[in-house]
């Protein structure tokens, strides 16, 4: 079977189907042998506007096909290659077009370009030894044209083709020949695919040519059917301008506030054959003009990736047109310089974090993929990104969670991002969908304060902070996930398609080489999983209610319930999403560990201590910490000194106590206690690093807390 390999597995009650997803990741670079009438600029990833990898155009090569060519195919315009007129065509099933129409041999041991060996007047979208071999999705060669006059495009695509020497690979690889006179080549998926191809083009003669960089040994990204994660070669046609800067791209935030928002970002590629030794990087509201000069030696070819200094501010209420530049002296071509787009503004923009959620199972030998994609998010965007794993049929399955999950994907491993469309859970195709959802306007902050007492009573708060008027009715899901399950019975071990027993391709992270593992990995460490749904999995209607006003503040309170002793709460973290009723996407998430409480009452006053930190109920719904609100919860007669120290640390009490030394992440850097013999402890404050501490103090009844400084 060729193509998308569909397995059926009998996994207890369920028949599963997986789909063969094998991903490796590859950084793209270029080299120019030629440029005497071709040369060529790569665009890493992304969509081509107006192709689509599954495209319904005509097959002219249909299966079961090895080393042959195509009928000859005309183009439905006159094109110039190489100074030549072009107007036919053939294709071979080896990954390449030549316009020589009387050639007999499709060649399949590919090599490096420009060669005079044939083939010759060619491109080569992906040249190897492939073959179409009669089963799959199916495996073709089609084309189409799409677009009108003068702007018509047409296309060739090797559709689930084989790599003949690499068991379960596929690819598709697609030749775009513009009616303007470039052309692109795509690579939008491929996988399990070894690095040994050529990609490039080369004049009738064998004599001018270009390849990219790698080739004949090119290595395929492996990637999947989403365009966000397309490998995209632009061959631009004419003379190469001395200087000529592009401003490839530029992620202009579509929201900020009187106080900023995020920087504007981008890339700028130098098409020209002269080296940029400096550039200028302009952005323009119309009104103000914020430069960023970069003094960087960029070769010809070459990008550089920037973040411009200077973020947009907008009034509220209000929408700026801000235009992106790159500016070089001598620029031979101004056309691509120039990137705009519309910055609306709000009171303030939203800490907007994305939500991952993986489709996975211990049975599911391609799932360490997902496995090593969700810890590169956690570790690449930590308070940006919420990572859940749903498992299946092993030990940590929730089974309503699991059932929702299997609604949603079309196998495994799976995911979802932001709850839309089902796509790969690798580190690239994550990242990618991160890349689109992170630039979304998140509509509220929502921060998360869980507690819980002595009894393991928890009571979840939710602080709610909208940016703008909201009417569209919402839903709030509340889950538990847990980091750190292990378990030695063989459900626990975790299967590895990646294994050298079985396909031996490589993948690490998340504490394994996994082609090194053998096919079934013990000892694995599993974080993320999905444990309780703390509210239906598609959320609550109740919880809060639209409409919500620019500015506004929520402050709710969920149902206490008790924490189940089967969960490490210093392992588990609560999750809350605010999702969109229509859409059933998610708007904003927010999360945070399990807070101890101790509720003290004081004098008639009800105060809170939450990890170490004193709090009064405010208003009947805010925690305000107790030194806004001018009290003092209790006085045990403590001093602490020398304070500020820069040495030992003394705690002195007449009572005997507990004494807790905690950074201001609320962690514990030091304990000890205070006896009925005894009224003085001491702690070394040499050994900690510089900053504010709080020494908390516990007795039998209060519980008080003290600050301390300590410097260098």
């Amino acid at each position: 079977m060729n193509g998308i390999m569909v397995l059926t597995a009998y996994i207890g009650p369920k028949f599963i189907k997986m789909k063969k997803l094998l991903l490796s990741a590859i950084a793209v670079t270029a080299a120019l042998t030629s440029l005497q009438a071709q040369f060529y600029v790569i665009e890493e990833t992304g969509p081509v506007s107006g192709y689509a990898w599954d495209g319904t155009g005509t097959t002219i090569m249909a299966s079961p096909n090895n080393d042959v060519y195509s009928s000859i195919q005309t183009l439905p315009f006159s094109w110039t290659y190489y100074g030549q007129t072009v107007t036919q065509y053939i294709a071979s099933d080896n990954g390449y077009i030549t316009f020589e129409t009387g050639a007999t041999t499709s060649y399949s041991a590919n090599t490096a370009i420009p060669s005079t060996a044939g083939p010759n007047n060619a491109i080569y979208a992906a040249w190897d030894d492939l073959n179409l071999i009669g089963a799959g999705t199916p495996d073709v060669i089609k084309s189409w044209t799409y677009g009108t006059m003068p702007n018509r495009t047409h296309v060739i695509q090797w559709h689930s083709v084989n790599q003949n020497a690499v068991t379960n690979s596929y690819l598709y690889a697609a030749i775009l020949i513009h009616e303007s006179g470039d052309f692109d080549i795509v690579i939008p998926w491929a996988q399990g695919t070894s690095g040994s191809f050529t990609i490039g083009c080369e004049d009738a003669t064998g004599a001018d040519g270009i390849e990219i960089d790698g080739s004949p040994n090119y290595a395929l990204p492996s990637s999947g059917s989403d365009p966000v994660d397309d490998l995209v070669f632009h061959f631009l046609s004419g003379t190469q301008p001395a200087v000529d800067p592009k401003l490839s791209s530029a992620i202009i935030p579509g929201f900020a506030s009187p106080s900023g928002s995020r920087n504007i970002t981008g890339k700028v590629q130098n098409l020209g054959a002269n080296t940029l030794s400096s550039f200028d990087i302009t952005w323009t509201d119309g009104s103000i003009t914020k430069t960023y000069t970069v003094n960087n030696s960029l070769a010809s070819g070459a990008s550089y990736e920037f973040e411009h200094p200077d973020q947009v501010t907008v009034a509220a209420g209000a929408t700026s047109n801000i235009e992106v530049s790159v500016v070089a002296a001598n620029d031979a071509n101004s056309a691509n310089n120039t990137i705009s787009g519309d910055v609306d503004g709000f009171v303030f923009v939203p800490h907007k974090v994305v939500v991952g959620e993986e489709a996975t199972g211990t049975w599911c030998g391609w799932c360490p993929r997902g496995m090593v994609g969700m810890e590169y998010m956690e570790e690449t965007y930590e308070d940006d990104w919420i990572g859940i794993a749903v498992h299946n049929n092993d030990p940590m399955e929730n089974a309503t969670y699991d059932a929702w999950m299997g609604g949603k994907i079309s196998g495994y491993p799976s995911g979802l991002v932001d709850r839309k469309a089902d796509i790969d859970p690798s580190s690239a195709s994550l990242e990618a969908a991160f890349n689109v959802d992170i630039n979304e306007f998140g509509v509220a902050n929502i921060e998360v304060l869980p507690l819980i007492d002595e009894n393991d009573e928890v009571e979840i708060r939710v602080r709610f902070h909208f940016a703008t008027d909201w009417s569209d009715d919402v839903r709030v899901a509340v889950i538990i996930a847990e980091d750190g399950l292990t378990g030695t019975s063989n459900d626990w071990r975790q299967t590895n398609y990646y294994s050298y027993q079985s396909q031996n391709l490589p993948l690490e992270g998340a504490g394994f080489n996994w082609q090194a593992e053998p096919s079934y990995v013990t000892g694995v460490t599993y974080n993320d999983v999905g444990r309780e749904l703390l509210t239906d999995v598609d959320g609550d209607n109740d919880i809060i209610e639209a409409p919500f006003s620019e500015n506004q503040v929520l402050n709710i309170t969920l149902d206490k319930f008790t924490w189940n002793s089967d969960y490490d709460m210093d392992n588990s973290t609560i999750i809350v999403m605010l999702i969109d009723d229509s859409s059933d996407e998610i708007i904003n998430a927010g999360e945070s560990h399990l807070k101890d409480l101790e509720i003290v009452e004081q004098n008639g006053v009800t105060y809170y201590i939450i990890d170490g930190d004193t709090f009064q109920l405010w208003d009947g719904t805010d925690l305000v910490p107790t030194g806004m609100a001018n009290v003092k919860p209790v006085d045990l007669n403590v001093k602490v000194y020398p304070n500020p120290s820069n040495g030992l640390i003394n705690v002195e009490l007449s009572e005997a106590a507990e004494v807790v030394l905690l950074d201001m992440a609320g962690r514990v850097v030091a304990r000890s206690n205070i006896f009925g013999t005894t009224n003085i402890v001491q702690f070394n404050g040499q050994i900690l690093d510089a900053g504010v501490y709080n020494v908390v103090i516990k007795t039998e009844s209060v519980t008080q807390t003290e600050r301390v400084t300590i410097i260098k």
